[in-house]
């Protein structure tokens, strides 16, 4: 069983790695489809069905709630991205199958399980979950193209991403053209890739 979920996951992997991002549709084929899930009702839009979430849920109990993703990424800690109607996003931190590891929205969380617990199941790492500018900048284009679209943020290349003191990476995309002063602007956790923060402006 766990074989077949780190498959998926590790074929989801390489594709956001080569530069992809999943919609709704190869979520179902692919991500869920070892579980069996097939009436899962719409992505959802509102926080409030995200506060029914414990951490002894797995995600086939979790997208029966709150539907699927709007992205995923991830290695070893998963993390799936839902983009709600007022601009914000939950992040669920999961080991892909039986274990959530926390639950936020912004800075609030909303599940959060002991860093004691994290390093016994094997997901804490010392250098966090975006050690690296490259990595910041993949995971801030998966997430604002369910939200702005793909054109939008090619047109926004190349992104630029800073580490700031409060472990937090600021990504940043450049001004479409002369006339334009809006930008699109990521902000991520790095020890975790909890998105903080997402914007389209000055």
């Amino acid at each position: 069983m766990r074989t077949a979920i780190h498959f998926c996951l590790f074929v989801l992997g390489i594709s956001f790695l080569a530069g992809c991002a999943c919609g709704p549709s190869e979520m179902q084929q692919c991500k869920f489809s070892y579980l069996g899930v097939y009436r899962v009702p719409p992505t959802a839009r509102e926080l409030e069905p995200f506060r029914k979430i414990t951490p002894t849920m797995g995600m086939e109990h979790i997208v029966r709630i709150v539907g699927y993703p709007d992205a995923l990424w991830g290695s070893g800690l998963y993390i799936y991205a839902y983009h709600l109607k007022d601009g914000s996003y939950v992040t669920i931190g999961t080991d892909g199958s039986e274990n959530v590891f926390y639950v936020n929205h912004g800075e609030e969380f909303i599940v959060d399980v002991p860093e004691k617990q994290k390093l016994k199941l094997g997901v804490a790492r010392g250098d966090g979950y975006v050690p690296d500018a490259e990595t910041a900048i993949r995971i801030a284009e998966a997430v604002c193209e369910p939200i702005y679209g793909r054109e939008r943020v090619i047109g926004q290349r190349p992104f630029r991403a800073d580490l700031n003191d409060k472990s937090i990476w600021v990504v940043r995309g450049k001004r479409p053209d002369a006339d334009s002063d809006v930008v699109l602007s990521v902000e991520i956790f790095q020890p975790d890739s909890r998105i903080l923060r997402v914007s389209y402006d000055k």
